[in-house]
């Protein structure tokens, strides 16, 4: 069976994922209950399925800060491809 995820949204590339402990108005909760990490503003979060990968690219996760949810999707992005002009050679000679 899945465990319920929360998080907190930090930014479209980040989240805070199910704290072991909360603290509200100086009070520290373990284990926090759902009206707990509520109340310090976490949120339900949906997490679509990871898509099937792409030579050429990676996948990453991003995240959307919805009214009462959090919803993490993937989101594609190209591997730049190195000019081998541009690698420096190591001199192996001592």
């Amino acid at each position: 069976m899945d465990r319920k995820q929360f998080a907190k949204f930090i930014s479209r590339y980040s989240v805070k994922r199910n704290p072991t402990h909360v603290i509200i108005d100086k009070q520290v909760y373990i284990n926090p209950t759902w009206a707990h990490l509520k109340e310090a503003g976490y949120k339900e979060l949906w997490e679509k399925e990871r898509p099937e990968e792409k030579e050429g690219y990676t996948l990453t996760p991003v995240y959307v800060d919805m009214d009462e949810i959090i919803e993490q999707d993937w989101e594609y992005t190209e591997i730049p491809v190195m000019d081998t002009e541009q690698i420096p050679v190591m001199d192996t000679e001592l």
